[in-house]
């Protein structure tokens, strides 16, 4: 993880800080992290409810050309100013595949529900 220069509510990230102007380039916390399809095998579960998302710019790695259809509630906290408008926007379609959007709050704070 890296934090940014402006301390502001301590932001930390695990992304490339080379694309980001301000963000620190030295490491300060090693973090573990998990794939989704680790999720489901790991807990030996086939389908979740409610999954709420906030993992600070890795969004796009989570989620991207995974199967979403064993989720039925999603609330998602996306970083555009990290992923940049192409992931951002490549992201967000790919949702619209499984999910249709409940309610947005502000550009960054969405929540969705399964088309099926």
């Amino acid at each position: 993880m890296r934090t940014h220069e402006n301390e502001l509510s301590r932001d930390a990230s695990c992304f490339n800080p080379a694309q980001h102007p301000g963000w620190g380039r030295e490491q300060v916390e090693e973090v573990s992290t998990i794939c989704l399809e680790d999720i489901y095998s790991q807990h030996n579960i086939d389908y979740i409810d409610y999954m709420k998302v906030d993992c600070e710019g890795s969004e796009y790695p989570l989620l991207i050309n995974k199967d979403l259809s064993k989720i039925n509630f999603l609330s998602l906290e996306i970083h555009p100013g990290l992923l940049g408008d192409d992931l951002t926007t490549e992201l967000l379609e790919y949702l619209e595949v499984y999910f249709k959007l409940h309610y947005q709050f502000g550009e960054h704070i969405l929540f969705y529900e399964t088309r099926s």
